[in-house]
């Protein structure tokens, strides 16, 4: 998976794997810091992410999770 940076004013965003993907169940937390969004597959396995403002900080460990689901 590759980290995809959106360099905006209003909402910065980092995300990876395939947010788009319509099979996913998605985990949302939402803040005052931002935005965290985790998409897993119908097993369950951790395919995606999308993070926001503050959180973006988590970027690279997610980043991280979805390599070693897709190595599994």
């Amino acid at each position: 998976a590759m980290l995809i940076k959106v360099k905006t004013p209003d909402m910065p965003l980092h995300l990876a794997g395939d947010p788009a993907n319509p099979a996913y169940q998605w985990q949302m937390s939402f803040s005052a810091t931002g935005l965290v969004a985790k998409g897993y597959d119908e097993r369950g396995v951790f395919r995606a992410f999308v993070v926001s403002e503050d959180h973006m900080k988590m970027a690279f460990s997610l980043l991280k999770d979805i390599k070693l689901a897709d190595a599994a």
